[in-house]
């Protein structure tokens, strides 16, 4: 053979050889770039141009997935944080129902943010955008590490970016909820409990008092999230103590168990209680109402099968199969604990009426860790049509007009203000048919300047009869309305700016075709998916 036919197959022999280590160092564990680096995992996804600029697309989009993200978390940080004036919902107030949120949550999910926002004196647009910003560096960072860790401890093959290209990843993680708090711990608990030692050296893995100390007190700061972070940090809790157990230092382990847990819990309870003005333990307090089917009748009734049936097909529709298929194999006790996280929260959470999609984000978490591997190479197209898809729902079209409509109605207010010099203007704020809008996002002080109504879902007639019994304290007050653009405006009402598209409300779909009937859809559909904000005439000048 010549030297010229020689050296291709050569070549050829040397790219076979390399190919071969390779699938030999990742089959023998070990990490390949995707599991050595999870916390790159969301910057190996922007590689892709595409990519990158549909995810930061709606990770900016003004898409509302639930009040709580705002009354819940934003709206208590404000309060704490700056004098502007907020509305403090139910459960931050000491009632007979009250008192079943920790003040944790909007420290710990909004705080750094709303300081920033404060200071720097941004847009309430702006302040939407630092908070995803802020969870998605945080909370991202550390799910998707946590992600990786996990697939490598339980023995998977690099679940690659299964869990940044999940859609709840990218529109509920970055949302200031308790729900993604709760995905943080149970993804700190993974970090600190699985090891690829526990599959190297069985049960005689040593466990370190500073890492029991950290997963106690994890385990202390979730439970003022949300109580039900018992139920998703338990496995690996047990799972750790076993290991433990075997390695013969129980006593030890569960002694800085606990010190770690008492260290977290106990301030926690003193910010509580300086928030209450009284001993209060919220995880406790929220445990009695969320027992009493009459107090979550209040929030809507479900059937108990909505979780399984539903809601948990809604948020990882394909990675369910085969992170089951890799359960009903496995005979390690990593994978055993990471399917007993999706498990035992699915079952005791089923049991409840109230049941939400957001209730089950935590398990997105070990779902990616045991099927993100399979997806990634044999579902690729299902897994992101189906996530590109509810991402564009949900962080992009649901609800998306009320933070743009808020920022109409902040420089309306300001301009307003500043062209009014003979008298004090006085401010109506008016919103119906929308999900309900944080006061604190108006940066107003509660000086009596303005009047907040949230007129919620009355009927349109009802409307109306609402608004004539409202009057205007002076001659330059003004009022604002803002409601959806499927519904006939008040007599008077004047337009400001265009309508605010898109904007859907799935509440209001059957309000909506009503509203539409004998009207050509193609005309009427833009307008229907749009918030509208109207300024109200104020003909009559009396007290409210």
């Amino acid at each position: 053979m010549s030297r010229q036919a020689a050296a291709p197959a050569a070549r050829a022999f040397c790219r076979r050889i390399v190919r071969t280590k390779e699938a030999l160092t990742v089959s023998q564990g070990a990490p390949s770039d995707n599991a050595r680096s999870g916390w790159l995992a969301h910057a190996h996804v922007l590689r892709n141009p595409w990519f990158a600029s549909t995810l930061l697309g709606l990770a900016l989009w003004p898409g509302y997935t639930h009040p709580d993200e705002w009354l819940q978390s934003v709206e208590i940080a404000v309060r704490l944080l700056t004098p502007y004036a907020t509305r403090v919902p139910w459960e931050f107030q000491l009632d007979d129902s009250g008192g079943a949120r920790s003040v944790v949550v909007p420290l710990l999910a909004a705080g750094p943010p709303v300081s920033l926002w404060h200071l720097l004196d941004l847009s309430p647009t702006a302040l939407a955008v630092l908070i995803r910003v802020y969870l998605s560096l945080t909370l991202g960072t550390l799910c998707s590490c946590a992600v990786s860790k996990a697939a490598r401890a339980c023995g998977s093959a690099p679940p690659g970016s299964a869990f940044a290209l999940s859609w709840p990843a990218i529109v509920l993680l970055p949302r200031p909820l308790s729900n993604s708090l709760e995905a943080g711990a149970l993804a700190a608990t993974m970090l600190l409990v699985l090891d690829a030692r526990t599959q190297q050296h069985g049960h005689a893995m040593a466990w370190s008092s500073s890492r029991l100390l950290g997963l106690g007190a994890t385990l202390g700061i979730a439970v003022f999230c949300r109580f039900t972070a018992v139920l998703y940090l338990a496995p690996l809790v047990t799972f750790a103590l076993l290991r433990a157990r075997a390695s013969g230092c129980l006593i030890r382990s569960t002694f800085a168990l606990a010190c770690g847990l008492l260290a977290a819990a106990v301030p926690c309870f003193i910010a509580d209680s300086l928030w209450f003005g009284r001993p209060v333990a919220t995880p406790w307090r929220s445990l009695l109402y969320n027992a009493r089917s009459d107090n979550l009748a209040k929030h809507g009734i479900h059937p108990r099968i909505l979780h399984v049936a539903v809601n948990l097909p809604l948020l990882a529709l394909p990675l369910i199969y085969p992170a089951l298929a890799k359960i009903k194999s496995a005979r390690d006790g990593v994978t055993l604990a990471l399917g007993a996280t999706v498990a035992l929260p699915l079952a005791v959470l089923s049991l409840a009426p109230h049941q939400e999609p957001r209730f089950l984000l935590p398990m997105l978490l070990p779902l990616a860790a045991l099927g993100g591997h399979t997806v990634s190479t044999r579902y690729k197209r299902l897994f992101v049509a189906f996530n590109l898809a509810a991402a564009l729902f949900f962080g992009g079209l649901h609800q998306a007009g009320v933070l743009p409509a808020i920022s109409r109605v902040v420089r309306h207010v300001a301009m307003n203000r500043t062209a009014s010099s003979s008298c004090v203007p006085h401010t109506q704020l008016l919103f119906w048919r929308t999900y309900s809008v944080p006061l604190s996002l108006f940066r107003l002080q509660d000086d009596g300047t303005f009047t907040f109504v949230d007129l919620g879902a009355v009927p349109r007639n009802e409307l109306d009869n609402q608004l004539s019994r409202m009057s205007c304290l002076s001659a330059c007050s003004t009022r604002v309305l803002v409601m959806p653009g499927w519904a006939a405006p008040p007599a008077g009402a004047q337009p400001m700016g265009s309508p605010i598209f898109p904007h859907i409300s799935t509440e209001d779909f059957g309000d909506m075709v009503e509203a539409a009937q004998g009207q050509r859809w193609t005309r009427v559909w833009r307008r229907a998916f749009s918030l509208v904000v109207f300024e109200l005439p104020c003909d009559n000048h009396a007290s409210l």
